[in-house]
């Protein structure tokens, strides 16, 4: 019965740990990634405009649909 308690306990911590140690894998890639040569300054910015410019639009319906709903929440 003691053997089982711990293996549940085991079970329940080791889950949660696996998911931090493989954020923490993948920041670490990520950051070595960012210093390690070579800088593609062109690649980059194609990036930022894809992520940052090129998803306006989506961001603009989606804050259109929010006031809406918002407004019509606090109306009455």
């Amino acid at each position: 019965m003691l053997i089982k308690f711990i293996e549940f306990i085991g079970a329940v911590i080791e889950k949660p740990l696996l998911g931090l140690g493989r954020i923490m894998l993948l920041l670490g890639s990520t950051l070595k990634g960012i210093v390690r040569p070579p800088f593609e300054l062109r690649n980059f910015v194609n990036q930022m405009m894809q992520i940052g410019v090129n998803s306006l639009p989506v961001v603009l319906v989606t804050a259109v649909f929010t006031g809406m709903v918002l407004a019509l929440q606090s109306y009455t």
